[in-house]
């Protein structure tokens, strides 16, 4: 017995004096540049094992601290600054997300409320979350957008969303380790309505294929003449035709006219447009769905003749045509989707 301890204190001594340490079965002293020399040829040697959450829970960690990661089965080693694995990647795992179902107001078109719920942070800050759309499994390339918060469930906004087509959905997240999607999930989108408050305005007419149709605003823009007395501006009266009518009445009118005016004072989405005289009849039928309108003459954007135009009567609702000079009221209107 007395042996075996004079062995130890011994053993002890060459460690304190030498500051040095090898382990192995051959007797073999440490190499001169290593503190601990570890030498088999049919053993490993055995790091810590912790989980992801005891690994995380280390406080102040020191630079090269390493162990293996039970949660991930990978060794891990402290940079000074994170947890990393032995390969320089994050020592994370991705976030757990999973997709909540789409839902939308009836009759609302446009847009819609995704969703998800962020269950785990990959062990690591959750820096942004929300939901992406489109085709099939759609990722943060396309259309997406953010969400407040970490873990937990989260509503978004989908927008830009065409009628009768179908969207597919992912609720995603995203920390140190990467970008994690929840399940792709489908649905079709819902119909526009007229008097739906949308890009500014007010839809006051939907063309049959009902993906588009027209806006108005929500106010007049300033009072101002038709424009380009004495010139032949060439226009339809046709529903939709207010975008070439308003080009070619800016091109030949120029600034003081009723189409600039609309191009350049409406406030709203998209392309501003002086309606054409059926837009303008059509505007007029759905007037108090609209709202903000006064008594009397609104220009359309369609010539009568090289000196006159159309306009419609707000207060009785039928057509005049006035000279071009003559100051009326004026409503812009632009498309509900402008790649008609």
């Amino acid at each position: 017995m007395m042996k075996k301890l004079f062995m130890l204190f011994f053993l002890g001594g060459y460690i304190l004096a030498n500051a040095q340490v090898a382990v192995n079965n051959d007797g073999t002293p440490p190499d001169g540049s290593a503190m601990l020399d570890v030498k088999s040829t049919s053993k490993g040697l055995l790091l810590p094992r912790l989980t992801q959450e005891q690994r995380n829970a280390i406080v102040n960690p020191a630079a090269g601290l390493q162990l293996f990661n039970t949660t991930t089965s990978k060794p891990n080693y402290f940079d000074g600054t994170a947890w990393k694995n032995y390969d320089g990647t994050s020592a994370f795992s991705l976030p757990t997300v999973t997709t909540m179902p789409v839902t939308f107001t009836p009759g609302i078109g446009g847009s819609a409320t995704g969703g998800g719920n962020v269950t785990w942070d990959g062990g690591t800050t959750i820096t942004a979350r929300g939901v992406c759309w489109g085709a099939e499994n759609p990722t943060l390339s396309g259309y997406h957008s953010e969400a407040e918060g970490s873990t937990g469930v989260f509503t978004s906004v989908i927008y830009n969303i065409l009628p009768f087509a179908t969207y597919h959905v992912r609720a995603y997240a995203t920390n140190s380790a990467g970008t994690a999607y929840g399940n792709d999930v489908s649905f079709i989108a819902p119909p526009f309505v007229i008097g739906q408050s949308y890009k500014g305005g007010t839809i006051f007419y939907l063309f049959p294929s009902g993906i588009n149709g027209l806006v108005s605003g929500l106010n007049d823009v300033p009072v101002s003449p038709w424009g380009g007395s004495g010139i032949n501006v060439v226009t339809s009266d046709s529903i939709g035709a207010g975008l070439y009518n308003t080009y070619f009445i800016n091109t030949y009118c120029g600034m003081n006219s009723a189409g600039w005016a609309c191009s350049n004072g409406a406030s709203g989405y998209g392309a501003f447009l002086l309606p054409s005289k059926m837009d303008l009849q059509l505007m007029y039928n759905q007037k108090n769905t609209i709202g903000g309108f006064v008594n009397g003459i609104y220009w359309s954007s369609t010539q009568a003749n090289v000196n006159e135009a159309f306009g419609i009567d707000f207060t009785s609702g039928e057509p005049v045509s006035d000279d071009k000079n003559t100051y009326h009221a004026v409503r812009a209107v632009w498309y509900i989707n402008d790649l008609w």
